[in-house]
């Protein structure tokens, strides 16, 4: 059996989730439940239900295969633990959050307001940090009876739980069962979802040619936000205060400059907004940069947009597109930190794009020497 892979190797290649507990669940429950969710945190794509009437030919992602040995990954962090806040860590795709799942038990519900109300409690919390690609809040241990089925009517984005039963014989139970296939579930419809995005962002950037302005809640200007600059500061989440999926607030950080942007936890530029120029322009836009500032920041814009698209690659198991994307933002972003002479900024993402094609080389070396050495003690045993 190999070791189990180093965490600073697999990180690039796990969405980050948090988890919030909701309705008052006692801490240790809402540990154990953590703790079976990170038992699911690797999904084959094997194991996945191919949408019906999908388009490959129509998927920002060219070499994802669905038969292949890939797999979607998810880094669950419990809004209880010590979150760490590192300086411009936004310039990396795995350490923005996608998703968040509220974890409430159900027989610890006050009996005033209930399941509504550790409902309302999880909505109120998602608002306050946009441009999600999923959030559900899950109830454990409900009994399906009919005094609650009025109570879970129109709630949207809940998802119960059957009691807990062991299963003889199997090592499962009622609720890892239940779980797994909420999970795959889950897990198709954040690709699907961020299929989409990108997908509409690039077709967008054809016919337009032009920089939307970045909208609250807009999940393009969220996932593919390029304006994360470096501060001199750094700080780390007092386990005592609230998590940033907790304490964010739309209205006043969209339009100020302060360190609680929400579409980055470490600080972001004035002037929030999207490249909308897909890479086979990229050529164009360097050529007039020089003669035109906005479009010397179209093109900053994209190299790092090529950048980010790399890293939604890696996250989704598709290491060839997340080469050729990286190759087109270095050769970009050498370019921008040259002419900048080394800004902040422009260091920061060409040394995170060097980064993440370099983690990408290593893993592809360290795949094929696996596959190697094992051909080899395969052909030894026969």
């Amino acid at each position: 059996m190999s070791a189990p892979a180093d965490a600073r190797w697999t990180r690039p290649a796990e969405f980050l989730v948090y988890l919030v507990p909701v309705g008052g669940i006692p801490s240790d429950l809402f540990s154990s439940y953590a703790r079976l969710l990170r038992s699911h945190s690797v999904l084959s794509l094997r194991s996945l239900t191919r949408p019906g009437g999908y388009a490959a030919e129509l998927s920002p992602f060219r070499s994802l295969d669905w038969s292949g040995p890939g797999a979607l990954r998810f880094r669950f962090v419990s809004t209880n633990e010590r979150v760490e806040i590192c300086d411009g860590e936004d310039v990396q795709a795995c350490r923005r959050v996608v998703g968040v799942l509220g974890v409430c038990h159900s027989p610890s519900l006050p009996l005033s307001g209930g399941l509504s109300a550790a409902h309302a409690q999880f909505e109120a919390s998602v608002r306050r940090f946009p441009g999600l690609l999923m959030h559900k809040c899950f109830a454990f241990e409900h009994s399906f009876d009919d005094a609650t089925a009025a109570e879970c009517e129109g709630l949207d984005d809940l998802v119960m739980f059957p009691v807990h039963h062991e299963l003889q014989g199997t090592g499962e139970s009622t609720v890892s069962l239940h779980l797994q296939v909420v999970m795959d579930t889950l897990a198709v419809n954040l690709l699907m979802a961020l299929e989409s995005v990108i997908r509409s962002a690039t077709s967008s950037a054809t016919a337009t040619l032009v920089t939307p302005k970045a909208a609250s809640g807009d999940l393009a200007s969220t996932l593919l936000e390029v304006n994360v600059e470096p501060q001199q500061t750094q700080s780390m989440q007092n386990p005592s205060s609230s998590p940033p999926v907790l304490s964010r607030d739309i209205k006043n950080d969209l339009f100020s400059s302060s360190p609680s942007s929400p579409n980055s936890r470490s600080s972001l530029s004035s002037g929030s907004s999207l490249s909308s120029i897909p890479s086979p322009l990229a050529a164009g836009v360097g050529a007039m940069s020089a003669l035109d500032p906005r479009n010397r920041r179209r093109k900053r814009q994209l190299a790092r947009r090529e950048k980010l698209l790399g890293d939604y690659c890696v996250l989704v198991s598709c290491v060839s597109d997340a080469l050729n994307h990286y190759t087109v933002a270095l050769d970009m972003l050498r370019e921008e930190e040259r002419r900048s002479g080394g800004a902040p900024g422009d260091a920061l993402w060409l040394a995170a794009a060097l980064e993440g094609i370099n983690r990408r080389f290593a893993a592809f070396v360290s795949t094929k020497v696996d596959r190697s050495t094992f051909d080899r003690r395969s052909s030894a045993a026969s």
